[in-house]
This record gives C-alpha cells, structure tokens and sequence, in this order.
C-alpha cells in the first residue's frame, strides 16, 4: 500500500488530496467524502483506516481530501445549500485520481451531506459504478430542522442544542418535530431514480439515527416501489442495530462502518458483483 498527498488545481484554488495505492495495479477508484466541514480523514480516522483496507485487501485505490477552505485545502468555505454542492470539487478530486490510478470505473462513499454529494455525482458520472450514502437526508428540510443548522453554527446556542439531545424524551420529541408531515426531496427522489439507472445504491443508517424512522423507511419504500425492477435491484438498505452513527461514538460502530464500506466495495467490483455483501437489512 502506498499513499500520496497532492495538492489538485481547482478554479483558482487548491485541493488537498491523498491517494492510496494499493502494491498492485488497482482495479477501480473509491472516492470517500466527508460531511460538512469535517477533515479529509473523517472522525476519528475512519477514512484513512478505510482507505488502506481498500487497498490491501481489495486492490481497490481511493482517495480522501479536504473540501475548499477546509482543512490544508486552501480558499473559503461558502455556505453548504442544494443549489451549490461542491459536486465539481468532487470530479475534480475523482477525475485527478482515476488518471493517477490507471482505472476507468469508480464508486464513492458519502457521510451525511457528503452522501447528497456522492448522490449528485453518481447521477451524472455514468463511470460510476455505485456509492455507500451514510446517513443521507431524505426528508425535505423543515423549520425546525433549518433553526437546528442555525444554532449548530451560532457557537453558544449549539450548547444548547446538545444538552437538548442528551435527553432521550427530548430526542424522540425534537425527531418527531422535524419528520412531522415531510415527504422525501424531490431532488433526492429524482437522485436516486437516476443514479439506479446505471448504478448500484447502499443507503445505510442506525435505528436511532435522527435521519431515519419508520417515517423515513415508508417514504423510501414508496420511492423504491415507484423505480422499475432494474432500478430496485440496484438498491439497498441497511439498518444498524442501536446508535452511535452520528458521531461514530464508538470503537466497534467506527469499525462496522469500515468493514460495510470494504466488504461492498469489493463486491461491486468483483468479476460477477455480489448481491448481499452488506450488513443484513433490520427493521
């Protein structure tokens, strides 16, 4: 295994990337992309311990980077809206390692909103060959959900935010507040009509995830059993047990995640993909 760190030109700008390799020549590209603002290598290193198994155990190459004005990237963090995802970023980073790597056909994983960029990339780039949406927004955004972003970026009003969701009364209350008479996004139902056209979709979440409910598991069901066969077939859902997702609190959550990512990542670029590699689907 071997890793490089560069720096690729975008629009004026520069973007910090790594590269894992793996000893052999590798057989596709993985992309993985973080959330928001979070270091290319994601809590707790869980991106770069991901990105070194791909390579070892699945000749798989990948790479992970820091978004503009984040990390050692350089320029200016605008805010993140729908209308103005850094998908071009993204190809840039990806188009960049697919000619450093030598391979033609890549697939992404994505972290929450790093999972509405991995969407919007695989809809358009018909190489892509699949992606892993980690705990992606499906609902339209509400209210009270969009007061949450604003105290989440208002420095003492987040403290307040949290100790509200220490409380697991408070959690369920404030979850039901922001799912209430939501349906999915158009943008995300189009999505994934789309990206399941010419590509495979693992949609994965916890059974306490704030982003997920039976609400969220009906409003895909019906999405779902809309698309035609082919599509269906290239779709799936895994639910973990128990929580911990958000954060990746915990040791063994952190190492799930990584073996999920490995094991279907392997499997889509297998000789026959494998159907069933991921985690068994619960509830």
């Amino acid at each position: 295994m071997r890793e490089y760190p560069v720096f690729v030109p975008f629009e004026g700008e520069h973007i910090a990337v790594v590269l894992t390799l793996p000893d052999e020549d590798p057989i596709a590209l993985v992309a993985l992309l973080t959330g928001g603002s979070a270091a290319r290598s994601h809590l707790y290193g869980v991106w770069t311990r991901a990105a070194r198994r791909l390579a070892d155990e699945r000749g798989l190459a990948s790479i992970r980077f820091d978004y503009i004005g984040t990390g050692d990237s350089t320029g200016i963090l605008p805010e993140w809206r729908l209308s103005n995802m850094p998908v071009e970023q993204v190809l840039a980073a990806i188009r960049f390692g697919m000619a450093a790597a030598g391979v033609d056909r890549m697939a992404l994983t994505g972290f929450c909103m790093g999972g509405r960029v991995a969407l919007a990339v695989a809809v358009d780039a018909l190489d892509c060959a699949g992606a892993i949406l980690v705990r992606v927004p499906v609902l339209e955004p509400s209210g009270v959900s969009d007061a949450l972003r604003r105290a989440r970026e208002s420095g003492p009003a987040s403290f307040f935010e949290r100790r509200l969701k220490q409380g697991n009364l408070v959690r369920r209350l404030l979850r039901s507040l922001v799912r209430r008479k939501r349906k999915a996004s158009p943008w995300v139902r189009r999505g994934l009509a789309t990206a399941l056209d010419h590509g495979r979709l693992l949609l994965l979440y916890d059974e306490e995830d704030f982003t997920f409910g039976e609400h969220v598991k009906k409003e895909l069901e019906r999405m779902i059993g809309a698309l035609s066969p082919a599509q269906r077939s290239n779709y799936e859902l895994t639910v973990l047990p128990g929580r911990g997702m958000q954060a990746l609190q915990s040791r063994e959550i952190q190492q799930e995640l990584i073996d999920i990512v490995v094991t279907w990542m392997g499997g889509l670029f297998a000789p026959t993909p494998a159907r069933g590699t991921s985690a068994p689907v619960r509830g």
